[in-house]
């Protein structure tokens, strides 16, 4: 029994080891935790900050620096319309493009009159691609010096409604691909040899935040979109080196025909307010959501996981489009 006292001290010490190197090894937690809650605090103060800078501090640029006239499609109504008026409130010259003649002239006379600046329009389909569209626009565009060109016409879903891919009409498809993704890139194409020429010019395409995400009930439209962010991030990482910048605003949802929201909020603003932001964001980000907000509503969706996100969308979709069927029926 004589080394029985031997064995005991032998286990208290292995035993107070133990707990040594357990507090160790929790103290080694308790400080990895501390140093990622003080790392994941102090992101979260720098994306504030910086969320802070780019929507409410930082200073707009001129848009005249990019050249005294702009070009608008889609202009005659809604987020076109809008932007229109804010870059004749800066001073730039308006080239109006739509379809709509009588609107066309009421639009150019209305900031002609309001502002007191140069006018011009041209009456184009911009869902039927072919010569007959391109060369009108072609010559259009040679007539002035393009500062900034802004490609916001658009097709969105048939009366603002969801429907699935195969029940969609042919020609719908046909015209959203050609006038979403065809004519921006084809406009864009008109104008960079000119911007290049000069060192500097600025393109905007008017996106969506959708472009972001899966887009059930409304794919084509989505696929559009992202078309859409991809093209200007490309040409723009060709073009920036000599001066010329290409930019995608990301919308949220806008008070216009298109989605069919009639009351603004502030989810959902005017037109008005949303082509005020886009200006602020003017010539920044190669691709950004200029309106506060929907960038607050872009980061949730974003943190969202894809399947519960998909899910959510695609039941709220459904039940838009029950909805509608409803009020048609009735």
């Amino acid at each position: 029994m004589a080394g029985a006292p031997e064995a005991m001290l032998r286990v208290q010490e292995l035993l107070q080891a133990a707990v040594g190197a357990a507090v160790a090894r929790r103290r080694v937690v308790l400080l990895a935790v501390a140093f990622y809650l003080a790392y994941a605090t102090l992101r979260l103060l720098v994306r504030a900050a910086r969320f802070v800078h780019t929507y409410f501090i930082r200073p707009d640029i001129d848009p005249k620096t990019f050249g005294s006239w702009a070009v608008v499609t889609g202009a005659t109504d809604g987020m076109g319309r809008a932007l229109a008026h804010q870059l004749a409130q800066k001073g730039l010259n308006i080239m109006l493009i739509s379809r709509s003649e009588p609107k066309l002239r009421e639009c150019a006379a209305e900031l002609k009159e309001r502002y007191g600046v140069d006018t011009r329009w041209l009456a184009a389909d911009l869902c039927k691609a072919g010569p007959e569209t391109y060369n009108p626009i072609r010559a259009a565009l040679q007539s002035i010096e393009v500062g900034i060109l802004v490609n916001n016409a658009g097709l969105g879903p048939i009366d603002g409604v969801p429907e699935y891919l195969e029940e969609q009409p042919p020609q719908f498809i046909v015209d959203l691909v050609t006038i979403n993704c065809l004519m921006p890139t084809m406009l864009t194409k008109m104008v960079l040899a000119g911007m290049r020429e000069r060192k500097r010019g600025l393109i905007i395409n008017v996106g969506s935040i959708i472009a972001n995400f899966d887009a059930p009930l409304v794919a084509a439209y989505g696929a559009s979109k992202r078309f859409l962010d991809n093209l200007s991030v490309s040409v723009n990482a060709e073009y920036e080196q000599f001066g010329v910048r290409v930019q995608n605003l990301w919308a949220g949802s806008v008070a216009t025909k298109m989605p069919g929201i009639k009351t603004a909020s502030l989810a959902v603003p005017s037109p008005a307010t949303w082509a005020a932001a886009a200006m602020r964001q003017l010539g920044r980000e190669d691709s950004i959501t200029p309106y506060w907000v929907h960038a607050v509503i872009d980061g949730m969706m974003r943190a969202t996981p894809t399947s519960v996100l998909n899910r959510n969308v695609r039941a709220a979709m459904q039940q838009k489009r029950l909805e509608a069927k409803q009020r048609k029926a009735a």
